[in-house]
């Protein structure tokens, strides 16, 4: 990912994961997000969405964001001059990687129902 994003990306796992050898599981941080995405079709049409296998390193991650940014879920900016709350720099993008954080954004961007 050596150019630069056009579009706001979501990182989220895969939606069904082993960890040494157990499973399957699911990311709990990213369910409500999940939930958001199916009841709100248009959010998924105005983003980049990659999902990411489970165990690290996430190369993909670190070579956009660096070795320390490698959490999942995680909206990585597209704009990096935009200042957007709960986001903070991670490379040379903004990102936000808090689940409630990231709902509000997309609720707010995408002009979807939020959480009451």
């Amino acid at each position: 990912m050596s150019n630069p994003l056009v579009r706001d990306t979501l990182f989220l796992p895969d939606t069904a994961f082993a960890v040494d050898g157990a499973g399957p599981f699911y990311c709990g941080d990213c369910i409500a997000i999940e939930g958001l995405l199916s009841i709100a079709p248009a959010i998924a049409q105005g983003l980049e969405i990659r999902r990411l296998a489970f165990p690290r390193p996430r190369q993909v991650l670190v070579d956009l964001l660096g070795e320390q940014q490698q959490s999942l879920p995680v909206l990585v900016l597209a704009a990096t001059d935009a200042e957007v709350a709960g986001s903070k720099p991670a490379g040379r993008y903004c990102v936000i990687d808090d689940e409630a954080a990231i709902r509000a954004y997309l609720s707010h961007r995408f002009a979807v129902a939020r959480q009451r």
